[in-house]
């Protein structure tokens, strides 16, 4: 059961042996210290128009793979099992401000972030006039578009990946970042009405944070649980997921996903 469009409860139906299944890949930002540790850089669109991940391989190619990102994968993959997927839906990529989106500075904001953790991660400044940040923008616009097109959707997780649910961050502070996801992030990719907490650092539906939220338009919350959670209230819900990497394949029951001792690699960190 979810939400319909009038915020009240509805069931989600599906054909007999499936599984409703909501996917969600966590901060899907490119920060300089994951280029660094030889991931994708950022996102582009290859010569057929579809969201490839970048990144410089071993010997310093610069190249361009569509399954280098498991947005590129799980596309793939529903164009070989397109019963997997209802409606074409794909999942969920929550984004923060922080240092870039999708790998795009956007901003001077973002260039002193990008910079600060360039010279933590032994990488050369980057020197970015307003004009490439213009085009940078374009770039991330024409993404974001591909993306919505092929069933995906965005949420934030804040601008600057706050622990919302902490006690030292304020209603102020929250909504000052809220506003600025909504300026630099929303105005970019389009506006969201779902809120990933980072961390899992939730607030609880009486917090007046929380009610903050509620007020600039968010109706979907999530944290973190290993279990299926969801908590409905007027006009919104509360949701946890279960994270799946190498922590949770070693020391969680993600058993009725998949068998995950046969899933993990033991040769990859957590």
């Amino acid at each position: 059961t979810l939400l319909d469009a009038e915020g009240q409860p509805a069931p989600v139906l599906v054909p007999p042996g499936k599984k409703p299944l909501l996917f969600t890949l966590e901060t899907a930002n490119y920060y300089a210290h994951r280029a660094a540790n030889g991931l994708c850089s950022n996102l582009v669109l290859d010569s057929e128009g579809n969201v490839s991940g970048q990144y410089l391989d071993g010997d310093g190619t610069l190249r361009v793979e569509r399954e280098a990102e498991a947005i590129g994968i799980l596309e793939v993959f529903v164009e070989e099992h397109p019963d997997f997927s209802f409606d074409g839906a794909k999942g969920i990529l929550s984004l923060t401000g922080y240092e870039s989106v999708f790998g795009y500075v956007c901003n001077s904001e973002q260039l002193t972030r990008r910079n600060e953790n360039n010279a933590e991660s032994g990488l050369a400044q980057q020197q970015i006039g307003e004009v490439q940040m213009a085009e940078n923008r374009t770039a991330v616009q024409e993404i974001a578009e591909q993306l919505l097109s092929r069933g995906w959707r965005f949420a934030s997780s804040t601008y600057a990946f706050l622990q919302a649910g902490s006690d030292e961050t304020t209603r102020e502070e929250l909504e000052e970042d809220a506003i600025r996801w909504e300026e630099q992030v929303g105005s970019l990719v389009g506006q969201t009405d779902i809120m990933m907490y980072p961390n899992g650092s939730f607030l609880n539906g009486d917090d007046p944070r929380c009610i903050m939220l509620r007020e600039r338009g968010f109706r979907y919350f999530a944290g973190l649980g290993p279990q299926a959670y969801v908590f409905y209230r007027d006009n919104y819900v509360y949701m946890d997921k279960t994270a799946v990497n190498g922590y949770a394949m070693d020391n969680t029951d993600l058993s009725r996903f998949f068998d995950a001792r046969a899933a993990r690699d033991p040769m990859r960190p957590q």
